[in-house]
């Protein structure tokens, strides 16, 4: 007999401002079974790889505590009757994480129907995490790869010495902090933005998120530029979600300018000409 399952991805971010993250874990609910049922990778070999300053052993910690919440809920699930039990999978969630929990969290990815969840749960938990665990991954890059890109060319023409970081203030007393600003009337914003991902999927929701967070700012007490200095993917299967993500962030309310990594070196030239143009009329 099958049964309707509803399965959510663990992800650890490790940088909410960028809004980079890996896939973790695997969260399965099947409710009609009952089985409430959680794989999460206990290596970290990839996230250490990824992601500069990563501690391991609090990682480590933390899953430790996600499983035991799972399996106090999967207990409780199985005994209580049927009209006490979560109706959906996003009951189970909010038993699971702490309220506010930002670094690790569950995003709800699809729904089934099976025989058998535990065959169900492990086959996702293959596809879509230890996958990328067993091979190398060359199509992705971090934001800070796509900033050493750009780098040498704006340090060449003397342009780092004018950028300082700076928190912008946008609606709802919303903060984000900064670290290549030039003030010139307004604040430019030069920021870095790694679309050079594994899945299209990850790249579009990338997009959204900035835009996301270019409007509210808009509408803060800050005027503003945003200088989005983009990574295209090297996955030529990724290239529409690419130029999908160029008119998601060009439609933020805010004043932007989008440059392409092949287009580094003429950046660079340019923005020194409008920074020498400044320091003139001063």
């Amino acid at each position: 007999m099958s049964n309707k399952y509803e399965f959510a991805f663990l992800r650890y971010t490790h940088d909410v401002m960028s809004g980079e993250f890996i896939n973790i874990g695997v969260l399965l609910y099947a409710p009609e079974v009952p089985y409430l049922g959680c794989e999460i990778n206990q290596r970290y070999r990839r996230l250490s790889q990824a992601f500069g300053g990563f501690n391991g052993r609090g990682y480590q910690h933390f899953i430790g505590h996600i499983k035991n919440s799972v399996r106090q809920l999967k207990h409780r699930i199985e005994s209580e009757l049927a009209i006490e039990r979560p109706t959906n999978l996003q009951g189970c969630i909010q038993n699971i994480l702490p309220a506010g929990e930002i670094v690790f969290t569950f995003h709800q990815a699809g729904d089934g129907t099976t025989e058998s969840p535990d065959e169900a749960l492990e086959q996702l938990f293959k596809r879509y995490v230890l996958k990328y665990e067993t091979r190398p991954q060359p199509d992705s890059r971090t934001n800070e790869d796509i900033w050493n890109l750009f780098r040498p060319a704006l340090d060449q023409r003397q342009v780092l010495q004018h950028l300082q970081p700076k928190v912008l203030t946008g609606k709802h007393n919303y903060t984000t902090e900064f670290k290549h600003v030039w003030k010139n009337g307004i604040y430019h914003v030069i920021e870095p933005i790694s679309l050079d991902l594994v899945a299209k999927a990850d790249i579009i929701e990338k997009g959204v998120n900035w835009q996301g967070r270019m409007n509210i700012l808009a509408q803060g007490e800050d005027d503003f530029r945003l200088i989005a200095l983009l990574g295209k993917p090297r996955n030529p299967g990724n290239e529409s979600a690419y130029t999908d993500v160029r008119d998601i962030i060009e439609d933020a309310q805010c004043d932007k300018l989008l440059i392409d990594e092949e287009d580094a070196e003429q950046f660079a030239e340019q923005f020194q000409i409008e920074i020498a143009a400044a320091q003139k009329n001063n």
